[in-house]
């Protein structure tokens, strides 16, 4: 090969490098945003809890518990995401049509879930139900102290690693 094509097909691999290095803010809250419900609509609770804040996570993955045995999801649409006071926080709303095993009657419950970016990638942090039919969610059975030590641990979290 010539000495001149080996370096411009160098200059474009180290090119593509960094285009990939440089996905935006944006792209990232949305891949996570994305990628969390996706999961947590096929029942991949083990995925969808690796993009969970780890003071939240517990309370996450038992509040889904019953995803996928006696609630069974019939499909979800994130209906919208906006970043609060720049890109550090974000607010998804999520619209789910479920129905529970034993009546199969069908609910629509809308999620609204909160993201802060920690070292350059968006984790949830908190989630409750917004609109509909609340039975979506269980009640995580915990005293108030642990809530808000959890809660309390993820704003230093957030501050932390912008």
């Amino acid at each position: 090969m010539p000495r001149p094509l080996q370096v411009v097909l160098g200059m474009l691999l180290l090119n593509a490098g960094c285009m990939f290095q440089n996905i935006s803010a944006e792209e990232r809250l949305r891949e996570a945003v994305m990628g969390l419900n996706d999961e947590a609509r096929w029942c991949r609770l083990d995925l969808a809890a690796q993009r969970v804040a780890a003071p939240f996570r517990r309370q996450y993955v038992d509040s889904h518990r019953k995803w996928g045995e006696a609630i069974q999801i019939a499909d979800s649409e994130v209906t919208n995401v906006e970043t609060l006071g720049g890109r550090d926080k974000a607010v998804a709303i999520v619209s789910v049509r479920w129905y529970r095993e034993d009546t199969m009657t069908l609910a629509t419950t809308k999620l609204k879930q909160k993201w802060v970016r920690v070292r350059g990638n968006y984790v949830l942090v908190h989630e409750h139900v917004h609109d509909g039919d609340v039975r979506l969610l269980d009640k995580v059975r915990s005293d108030r102290v642990r809530s808000d030590k959890a809660r309390s641990n993820t704003k230093k979290l957030a501050a932390r690693n912008p």
